[in-house]
């Protein structure tokens, strides 16, 4: 790990499925990370400047560091750039999201139930789908991120109280209690609301 490498051999032998040409924040690109970046933000930072001046000439690929400074930078990199990302996507506090195609809500909000601090709930046009919790708020905010959701207050609201919306709650409800939906209906029949929302399948019945 102490040995001087260039940066072209680092990112080769640390992410052998690159290429040269091939950009070594890949993973991280969504968040705004790239190489071009990476030597602009790298030529700015004192204890780089302070300590490595000899690599000042030199294009990225040809600066030379230890294998754990070039650690140190890169991940250094994709931390600060990862947060300033997060920041400007998200509010402070809790809220709702929604995803590209607007088919999906996601709500940031505290566990409830206490089995970690955040959980986030995934809601669609027929009611809840599932829920995932994290330990931490940048945990969490990474995987909305990732999936591409966007802040919108209100996006949930405009899925409640449809007649879909509702259907799907008593599904929902009929399988917390181990009730297959077909049965649940069956045994909640006698209910007017259950008789309007599925009118069709009771006919069928």
């Amino acid at each position: 790990m102490n040995d001087v490498i260039s940066f072209r051999t680092f990112k080769l032998n640390f992410t052998p499925n690159l290429d040269v040409e091939d950009d070594f924040f890949l993973n991280s690109k969504q968040y705004g990370c790239n190489e071009s970046r990476f030597e602009q933000w790298l030529r700015k930072q004192r204890l780089f400047i302070k300590r490595y001046t000899n690599n000042l000439e030199c294009s990225l690929l040809d600066m030379k560091l230890t294998c754990n400074k070039w650690h140190f930078f890169s991940e250094h990199f994709n931390r600060e750039l990862l947060t300033k990302f997060l920041i400007e996507r998200y509010p402070s506090g809790f809220f709702e999201t929604i995803n590209n195609d607007g088919s999906i809500v996601a709500t940031f909000g505290p566990d409830t139930y206490g089995k970690k601090p955040y959980r986030i709930s995934f809601f669609r046009d027929n009611g809840p789908t599932y829920h995932e919790t994290y330990d931490s708020r940048e945990e969490a905010l990474k995987h909305l991120a990732s999936c591409g959701f966007t802040h919108q207050e209100g996006a949930l609201d405009q899925l409640v109280g449809t007649d879909r919306w509702n259907r799907g709650l008593y599904v929902c409800k009929w399988l917390a209690e181990g009730v297959h939906p077909m049965c649940g209906l069956k045994r909640d029949k006698h209910l007017s609301e259950v008789q309007q929302l599925f009118a069709d399948e009771l006919r069928s019945l």
